[in-house]
């Protein structure tokens, strides 16, 4: 195994870094470095200003910057040069010094730009007992301690980790074999591929016909692989659209609450309340012609008739004056009686806001007063004296009808009343799915293509399957071909021999790299989800997450406590973060290779409980591990520094000197000297 730590970085006029410091790193017991500051300041730097130094590119940085520092360029007169040095110095696993350097000369022009002046000059001093010269080969002693495809697994931007949920997986994949080293083995395979086709080349000029079978023979064979591996692919992806449509239909409004049926179910109670309103304007109204045509009746015609003979008047009534033969009275108990019940012989009732209740009243004061019989009185005694007359002319079911009327009404409210309160919260459930309709189409239409892809996915297979059932038979109908082609061939046998014997190896390479992808795989998902849980659940608090699920092209899931499969876009950013740290984390351990973690963290969106967990879990990660961490101030809380404590062996603090320069102070004898209080 191939190990290689930090122990030391100087940078002179590199961005924001213009005066040459050189920061130390710790490494041995306490192999944890702290590095802080606020935005702007140049955390992110340290990152590229050791990619710069060893690899030559700045993938952390915008590339339209320039690299050199503006103060220091500023400060030059036109033609002046300015040189950017970044000097990195490692051990390596003899305990050898070997000090990555490069530079750049910047030349101000006339028009008060910076511009590169030659070329970057790349050197590497290994530092021993016996030499301390330049290496002749700096580039390929890099590629085999420090190779470029590592880069990304030792230096990593917190901030870009979520780019693994977005980026291609084909290309994860890729990488992952390279770390492997199982690309060694595609390399023989490509390898053999070119001799055998070079041998079937030989093998035309000899024999067209034997060439031609065995080429056959091998597009058979690479179709028939081919088949395979896509038919289990599109196994894997429609078991893939087959769990995001089943995330995607939990995120929709259970079924038969769509606002389409929402609104037709919306419809029809209205349209009932509005039917019960018309039958009970209806109602009402054959009431009130009930009433009126029976009205008459009840209180007598001729009364109504005699009275409508009489001048009955407000003065006449209140006038005292008036003679005696003006009064029209019954007896003054008997219209105090009607007065006191507020009710009319007929059943109807009355209320002293009404003329005839106030006439009444007017009567029974003068019948008080005067006691005397009016034509009235006398035509009521007598019209009362005639009760069968009376009672032959109320209708018999009259009480029945009213009853009836009531009963009727009561029950088309309280129908009105149920309908509106099923109504109300349908329109308040409505106006919601409604806001939200446009999210909820762009779901359904993502399961509606998904569906579409998986019906096309399954339609391909049984193609597919048909191909693989067939293959047997076409490779035998092929070797019937040769042997009647070989009878009596020499030169031609023994070239078509080699090809097979290609054949071969090709079949047993290809077998042993998928055999090691899957070990591979199988091993990175372990060390993921080992380190997962000691991030994400390491206290024990909270488990929403069971496992992480990484299939053979590296997609990640996550299965939660529920059993429930989402995709890797589902989660918190904190959790994603958690996830990526981890992946990265379990794919740099499964490597040859033992090199420093430098981050530039993102723990900032991650809570208390996920900062405490991962804390708890850098023992895991310091095991015999460099770590260097670059933290915002608002990060490096005290309850995350506390809990770091015992494995910090150097902090720094970016502190601002003017906007083109940044200075690094060291604060360790400050800082790790006791706890926070």
């Amino acid at each position: 195994m191939i190990k290689m730590i930090i122990k030391s970085l100087k940078m002179k006029n590199y961005r924001p870094y213009r005066n040459p410091p050189i920061i130390n790193f710790a490494y041995g017991d306490k192999n944890l470095t702290i590095i802080e500051g606020d935005n702007d300041l140049g955390k992110t730097t340290f990152l590229s200003a050791i990619s710069w130094c060893i690899y030559g590119d700045e993938p952390y940085k915008n590339p339209s910057k320039p690299r050199c520092n503006l103060g220091a360029a500023s400060e030059l007169k036109k033609g002046g040069i300015l040189t950017v040095e970044v000097e990195v110095v490692m051990e390596d696993n003899e305990g050898n010094d070997v000090i990555f350097n490069r530079q750049q000369n910047y030349k101000k022009t006339s028009s008060e730009k910076m511009r590169k002046d030659g070329k970057e000059n790349f050197k590497i001093r290994k530092v021993s007992d016996v030499n301390d010269a330049p290496l002749g080969d700096p580039e390929g002693y890099r590629e085999t301690r420090l190779p470029k495809r590592l880069q990304e697994y030792f230096l990593f931007d917190g901030e870009r980790l979520l780019e693994w949920f977005t980026g291609d997986t084909d290309t994860v994949k890729k990488e992952i074999e390279k770390l492997s080293q199982s690309n060694l083995i595609q390399n023989v395979i490509d390898r053999t591929e070119t001799q055998r086709d070079n041998l079937n080349d030989d093998l035309k000029e000899l024999n067209k016909e034997l060439a031609d079978l065995n080429e056959k023979e091998s597009n058979l064979i690479s179709a028939n692989k081919e088949d395979t591996k896509n038919l289990e692919d599109n196994k894997n992806k429609i078991v893939e659209l087959t769990n995001e449509n089943e995330v995607l239909e939990d995120l929709l409004s259970p079924k038969g609450e769509t606002p389409e049926k929402l609104l037709s179910q919306i419809n029809g109670l209205e349209e009932d309340i509005e039917f019960a309103n018309d039958q009970l304007n209806d109602l009402n109204q054959n009431h009130m012609k009930f009433l009126l045509d029976n009205f008459s009746r009840v209180l007598s015609q001729d009364i109504l008739k005699s009275f409508s003979n009489r001048k009955i008047d407000d003065d006449s009534i209140e006038d005292d004056s008036i003679d005696d033969e003006h009064i029209y009275s019954i007896s003054s108990k008997d219209l105090e009686y009607i007065l006191n019940r507020k009710k009319c012989m007929c059943g109807n009732d009355f209320n002293e806001d009404d003329l005839a209740f106030e006439l009444l009243s007017k009567l029974q004061k003068k019948a008080v007063k005067y006691e005397v019989n009016s034509t009235l009185t006398k035509t009521i005694k007598d019209l009362i004296n005639d009760s069968n007359d009376m009672i032959n002319r109320i209708p018999k079911s009259f009480q029945d009808d009213v009853s009836t009327y009531w009963n009727n009404v009561n029950k088309i409210e309280e129908r009105i009343e149920k309908k509106t309160e099923l109504l109300k919260p349908k329109k308040k459930k409505y106006k919601s799915l409604s806001e939200k309709q446009d999210e909820e189409n762009k779901t359904r239409n993502k399961i509606n293509n998904n569906t579409k892809i998986i019906d096309g996915l399954k339609e391909t297979n049984v193609i597919l399957q048909q191909n693989l059932d067939e293959f047997e038979p076409k490779m035998q109908d092929i070797k019937r071909e040769r042997e009647l082609l070989e009878i009596n061939i020499g030169d031609e046998k023994k070239i078509s021999d080699k090809i097979e014997f290609c054949n071969t190896i090709i079949d047993h390479c290809e077998f042993l790299k998928a055999e090691l992808g899957r070990q591979n795989h199988k091993l990175i998902e372990a060390a993921v989800n080992n380190q997962f849980k000691k991030i994400y659940n390491g206290d024990g608090t909270r488990r929403k997450y069971d496992a992480v699920l990484i299939d053979e092209k590296f997609n990640i899931s996550l299965e939660e406590t529920d059993g429930l499969v989402v995709t890797s876009i589902t989660p918190s950013s904190g959790a994603q973060l958690a996830i990526a740290l981890s992946f990265i984390t379990a794919i740099n351990s499964s490597t040859d290779f033992k090199l420093p973690q430098v981050m530039d963290t993102s723990i900032g969106r991650w809570g208390n409980r996920l900062r405490r967990n991962f804390a708890e879990a850098l023992p895991h990660l310091l095991e015999d591990n460099q770590l260097i961490f670059l933290f915002l101030d608002s990060e490096n809380s005290p309850e995350l520094h506390d809990t770091l404590f015992e494995h910090v062996g150097l902090e720094y603090e970016l502190q601002f000197v003017t906007k083109d320069e940044t200075t690094i102070v060291d604060v360790t004898e400050e800082r790790i000297g006791e706890k926070y209080e």
